[in-house]
């Protein structure tokens, strides 16, 4: 999934937006380091003022107040601008993204011949080898030897899939680097206190992201992709009824088509449940893994307080800083349905691409081995003499196929009053 995903992240990255791209990540990774530092100040100034309560030390106390205030009124409108610099970020990825996926979806009718090709069961996810990558990449990216045959809904994937995956990209990468940052910042301050409470999270945080992937995560993505794709297949059977309204109620099959609906809302539901039950699974065992680690910084910490080594505030300082590392090396553990989430939607949308770009190809080989003397256009010719209708050298493709005719050198004479069936 991450050769997939960087294919689809690089099409902004290195496309004709390359420049705001690129600023609008350094916008937040610079945020992002600015605010590691914020939080890294107020673990002291707790500890500070933790010390001074636990001492009775009112000047002391008053003014880690203040250092503490200062920092909030730092720190608060900055996390504000960050948000908002993400959001933008997410909204300028979309609408690059959404506009060169509907310019190749619209090119050579590739919406039309796409829809002839997609044959494939919508609740199968797809499986295919990883993209191929060229040192000057096309623009939509390099190809692949995925096959079209498991399209379905290209409508979904283009509004939906693609907010959804840009979204959950911005949010997924961003807080890797905020977490990132924040272990770097307070491991050493957690070793300058217990080297063990550092080595005990590595453990303890490797050994529960290794149980959390292979217990849970192939089997919340394989859920959430067949979510999607019902859940598409039922909106395009509500879209089909709209538009069809008046030959569904010209002809009653407003039953056939309500049975229809039905049977995709059961299988909707039935899939909903199941990844309803696996996830109440999953939220069970982090919930059982957080909490297992509440205690653990004040019982390392506590025998060395009672011997007078550490004050009393650095025991605070300590477990903020533990929260911190261990909410960092434990992201994939609280984010794995969200991680799930953009593996399947990463799928989706490389299937997508693979099969415009498919298309555009095979279009381009067509066009490269069409005789030359064959004309591309119908030539009309009105002769006041003659009457009825007159062909000569017809020849009619499909739509998008230039190498299919649907008839070939056709030549024919119709005199007014006769017609003529062409099979």
């Amino acid at each position: 999934t991450i050769p997939k995903w960087l294919r689809l992240a690089k099409l902004w990255f290195t496309g004709e937006e390359k420049c705001k791209a690129c600023s609008y990540a350094a916008a937040t990774i610079a945020l992002a380091l600015i605010t590691t530092g914020l939080l890294v100040k107020i673990s002291y100034a707790q500890r500070d003022f933790s010390t001074a309560l636990s001492g009775k030390n009112a000047e002391g106390f008053y003014r880690a107040i203040r250092e503490f205030v200062l920092i909030i009124c730092l720190a608060a409108p900055l996390f504000s601008f960050t948000k908002f610099v993400e959001d933008r970020m997410v909204l300028a990825w979309r609408a690059y993204l959404t506009r060169l996926l509907l310019q190749a979806y619209f090119k050579d009718k590739a919406f039309f011949r796409l829809g002839l090709r997609s044959g494939g069961s919508s609740t199968d996810p797809p499986t295919f080898p990883p993209s191929t990558f060229s040192k000057s990449p096309a623009p939509l990216g390099a190809t692949s030897d995925a096959s079209s045959s498991n399209l379905d809904n290209p409508d979904q994937r283009i509004c939906d899939d693609v907010a959804a995956f840009v979204q959950s990209s911005t949010t997924i990468t961003l807080a890797l680097c905020k977490k990132l940052f924040n272990c770097a910042a307070f491991a050493g301050v957690l070793w300058s206190v217990s080297g063990q409470l550092v080595v005990f999270l590595f453990v303890y945080a490797g050994v529960g992201t290794l149980v959390t992937t292979s217990v849970f995560g192939k089997v919340l993505m394989r859920l959430y992709y067949t979510l999607l794709a019902l859940e598409g297949d039922m909106r395009y059977a509500l879209v089909r009824v709209r538009e069809s309204a008046e030959s569904i109620a010209f002809y009653g099959g407003e039953k056939a088509e309500a049975r229809m609906v039905h049977s995709r809302l059961v299988a909707v539901l039935s899939a909903a449940a199941t990844r309803i039950r696996f996830t109440g699974y999953y939220d069970l065992w982090t919930s059982v893994y957080q909490y297992a680690t509440i205690l653990v910084p004040s019982l390392l910490t506590a025998p060395r307080y009672f011997a007078g080594e550490i004050e009393f505030g650095t025991i605070s300082q300590t477990s903020f800083a533990f929260s911190s590392i261990n909410q960092a090396l434990s992201i994939i553990i609280t984010n794995l349905g969200q991680i799930t989430g953009l593996a399947a939607e990463t799928d989706r949308l490389d299937v997508l691409l693979t099969a415009l770009e498919s298309h555009h190809q095979a279009n381009q080989d067509a066009c490269a081995v069409l005789p030359t003397t064959r004309h591309s256009t119908v030539q009309r010719h009105l002769s006041p003499e003659e009457q009825g209708l007159s062909l000569t050298n017809l020849t009619v493709n499909l739509p998008g196929r230039p190498n299919e005719a649907l008839c070939q050198d056709l030549s024919l004479r119709l005199d007014p009053g006769h017609s003529l069936l062409i099979v």
